[in-house]
């Protein structure tokens, strides 16, 4: 019996070059469980990365050394199947090949970018529209973002695929402990500092009790940064924020462990991966009810509905209630089973051998 062909198809992993953001920590995941599935596919991956992130993926595994040059001069390997482009406002877009290319769309947030003007947003917009035009096949990672999607892009006859993102589920050592260790009961949040996560309402979770506020992540706006700190100073909670910038998995791990919840107010969430790490380690889960998060959470999560001070600290009270039940965390851990990369690159090995067959 004949063996079928071995193909090889691009996989743009040039986010590497941006550690502690979740594009990097998509690309290096679905990456790594991409090469674990090579034996039972006839799919062989050639990771598009920095040079910097030149063996991320194994000694074995063939590398295309990203330059800056290639936002203009894209190379053409040879042989390539399929460009699978991994992110929606990449630079490397093979526009000018006529392979078939694969379209990862996380997320339209930038509509909600109020940094952003309008002619900015229609921009992006523009961009976008030609990839997929030129794409052969889109997957989002939400039904939530497919939505978006169509709302405002024309997909023509292209229907997404939805493929949910995974989680990273190491060991730690138990004896582990971040720098910072908080004193008091606390509440947990992460992500990159900027207006759409909406940090600057947890304060007010800090009224008529002694719990701190822990907020870990790149900070990429200084002024929204400050703005948060100005709530907390005019509530009189200021000392019980403490901001500890980028954690490593280890620290993060460790604050979702010990954490009385997750508080995650974000206005706009193609997927929300903190929420599912938040889920596999127990965490219970104070949600905002935008974006893609109810549809990843379910009933794990208690909700915000809107943002003043009175009804949070309600919510966060039935939340803390509901946590106390005895089913909650193996409910949390159960929901989170079904967010694995395992699962994610199987679907996409599965979408390579359609799309190349």
């Amino acid at each position: 019996m004949r063996m079928k062909e071995r193909k090889s198809i691009v996989f743009d992993a040039e986010r590497l070059k941006y550690p502690y953001t979740g594009l990097y920590t998509f690309c290096l995941s679905l990456g790594k469980a991409l090469t674990e599935l090579q034996t039972y596919h006839q799919i062989d991956p050639l990771f598009y990365v920095p040079s910097t992130a030149k063996g991320l993926f194994g000694s074995t595994a063939d590398y295309l050394i990203q330059k800056n040059t290639h936002k203009i001069f894209l190379p053409k390997p040879q042989n390539i199947a399929l460009w699978h482009a991994t992110h929606q406002q990449t630079d490397y877009f093979p526009f000018k090949t006529n392979i078939p290319v694969l379209l990862t769309v996380h997320d339209l947030n930038f509509l909600y970018d109020q940094t952003k003007n309008e002619k900015k947003k229609q921009k992006y917009l523009h961009d976008l529209q030609q990839k997929i035009k030129r794409a052969t096949a889109i997957v989002t990672v939400s039904a939530f973002t497919a939505d978006e999607l169509a709302k405002n892009i024309d997909l023509g006859t292209k229907k997404p695929t939805i493929i949910y993102n995974g989680i990273d589920t190491q060991m730690t050592d138990e004896n582990h402990a971040p720098t910072y260790i908080p004193t008091k009961p606390f509440i947990f949040s992460i992500g990159t500092i900027v207006p759409k996560k909406n940090f600057h309402v947890l304060p007010q979770l800090l009224k008529n009790n002694n719990y701190e506020l822990i907020i870990a992540g790149i900070v990429n706006d200084v002024e929204y940064k400050k703005q948060i700190i100005a709530e907390a100073q005019q509530l009189g909670v200021a000392n019980r924020l403490q901001f500890t910038g980028t954690i490593t998995d280890a620290d993060k791990i460790w604050y979702y462990k010990h954490a009385l919840c997750l508080a995650f107010p974000s206005l706009a969430e193609g997927f929300g991966l903190p929420v599912v790490e938040a889920m596999h380690w127990g965490t219970p889960l104070l949600l905002s009810q935008m974006g893609s998060i109810p549809e990843i959470a379910g009933d794990a999560g208690v909700y915000i509905t809107h943002f003043e001070a009175d009804h949070m600290q309600a919510q966060l009270a039935n939340l803390l209630q509901k946590a106390s039940e005895p089913d909650y965390k193996d409910d949390l851990k159960n929901r989170a089973e079904k967010y694995t990369w395992q699962a994610a690159a199987t679907k996409y090995m599965e979408l390579y051998e359609e799309l190349i067959s």
